[in-house]
């Protein structure tokens, strides 16, 4: 008797989670289309204003004097590098391999 009747209860309480699941996971849905919904009440985003062509110039010669993209890629490549110290050190510390 006591078997079949935790075997009700067990049964009960999956049917509990998988309400409590199925509305968790609806009103996810509901959050993303009431967001969808705001974002297309809003305005189109203008056009990218056209740069006169002696500016282009002028930002391609100071590219090429000075790269700007190279700059860039070393130094977000540096930064990583940093926060990634910054974790492996603090795990090092933990365990006392470092000071």
């Amino acid at each position: 008797m006591t078997s079949l009747l935790s075997q009700i209860v067990a049964k009960f309480v999956c049917w509990i989670e998988t309400a409590v699941a199925d509305i968790f996971n609806q009103f996810i849905i509901f959050l993303a289309a009431a967001v969808g919904a705001v974002a297309n009440l809003m305005p189109n985003m203008p056009a990218v204003p056209t740069l006169p062509s002696w500016a282009s110039t002028g930002i391609s010669w100071v590219s090429w004097f000075f790269p700007v993209g190279t700059l860039l890629d070393v130094l977000t490549f540096l930064i990583a590098a940093w926060i990634v110290w910054i974790g492996v050190s603090t795990i090092l510390r933990w365990f006392k391999i470092v000071q």
